[in-house]
């Protein structure tokens, strides 16, 4: 061979080392990525909030964080090869079982909320996201679930039930009528006592349907007021007329506040009606009482008027033929003494009914 073709070649090994070394350069740095994100993954992995477990199709564990381990109250080594469904709660098992068939069956994103096993010594509540895991085939291999510890939540929300469920009992024993409002100004709850008076059902009064009970000469006046305060965020009384479950229009008292969550944001108004009916038919009869006896003492008055005018005049006629001085004194202190009565009369009327 040619010297010169030698030295080509030479010249040729020597680059396609260069292009090795720099390719081999480029590899380890590329493997020490990987290795650094693998290394994060790690630590995602096992220290995220959630807990993570990988299962095959039989629902044995075959992969599981440091959380699943904590949330599951065992060792994460000692999970590995055994069944999860021993560690529900035996109330869900049946959930539980149904949301494995449906992650295996569907092999679509599936949720569900159990409780664990009180012996385990993990939070009891559990909420889990699945999902299968599928080969190149299409065929499922496995299954991957998240875990979250929702023990609180479901706390706070039997905390809320109970509060609930103490206003309901609260609110439908007691003696007067009680509503409340959302953010749209419409109707969302009725205590038992206003279906009672009304005769009518939840369908009917929820939203405005409440309205249609409303005496037509009061509804202008009342929808005007409520709305009003509810813009300016107010409280509110106002007495308007509602229809009874008789047919009956009785009238109510009814006093609404703001509603207002713990972070301070407006929720609405609640308000209760008191029944004025009684007390309205007890002021009429009262007013008609008083019109009546107002109607007697005038009668009565110009009756004593009367009487005391034709006394006194008869008085005067008489001491007129009268000659003898004692005597018509006499008569004229009797005259005296009469319209001293009247005038007294006319003023104890005066002070007690308004005469025309």
């Amino acid at each position: 061979m040619p010297v010169k073709d030698v030295q080509q070649l030479v010249y040729e090994l020597q680059v396609h080392q260069i292009e090795l070394e720099m390719q081999n350069e480029e590899l380890r740095r590329t493997q020490v990525e990987l290795e650094a994100a693998r290394d994060s993954y790690v630590d995602l992995y096992d220290f995220s909030p959630a807990g993570h477990l990988t299962l095959d199709t039989r629902g044995t564990i075959v992969e599981a964080n440091l959380r699943a381990g904590t949330l599951l109250g065992i060792n994460r080594k000692e999970l590995i090869g055994r069944p999860f469904a021993p560690f529900i709660a035996w109330e869900d098992q049946g959930t539980f079982r149904r949301h494995s068939q449906d992650v295996l069956k569907i092999g679509t994103r599936q949720i569900c909320e159990v409780r664990l096993r009180e012996e385990t010594g993990a939070p009891r509540w559990v909420y889990f996201e699945s999902l299968a895991v599928h080969d190149k085939l299409g065929s499922i291999t496995h299954w991957r679930t998240a875990l979250l510890n929702i023990t609180e939540r479901k706390r706070a929300e039997e905390v809320m039930r109970e509060s609930e469920q103490r206003f309901h009992t609260m609110a439908d024993t007691a003696p007067v009528l009680i509503w409340m409002s959302g953010l749209d100004k419409l109707c969302n709850y009725f205590n038992q006592v206003w279906f009672t008076y009304t005769g009518r059902t939840k369908e009917q009064e929820l939203g405005s349907g409440w309205a249609d009970g409303v005496h037509p000469e009061d509804f202008d006046r009342c929808l005007k007021t409520y709305t009003e305060a509810f813009d300016r965020r107010e409280s509110f009384q106002m007495e308007h007329r509602l229809r009874k479950a008789d047919g009956q229009y009785g009238w109510l008292l009814d006093r609404g506040v703001p509603r207002f969550l713990p972070n301070g944001e407006f929720a609405g108004y609640i308000g209760s009606c008191i029944d004025l009916t009684e007390g309205k038919d007890m002021e009429d009869r009262l007013r008609k009482a008083v019109k009546e006896k107002e109607s007697l003492l005038r009668e009565v008055h110009h009756r004593v008027k009367n009487n005391l005018q034709m006394i006194s005049s008869l008085l005067n006629l008489q001491a007129a033929s009268i000659k003898d001085p004692q005597v018509v004194q006499l008569f004229r202190e009797c005259q005296t003494r009469i319209t001293s009565i009247a005038l007294l009369h006319e003023t104890v009327v005066h002070q007690n009914v308004e005469l025309p």
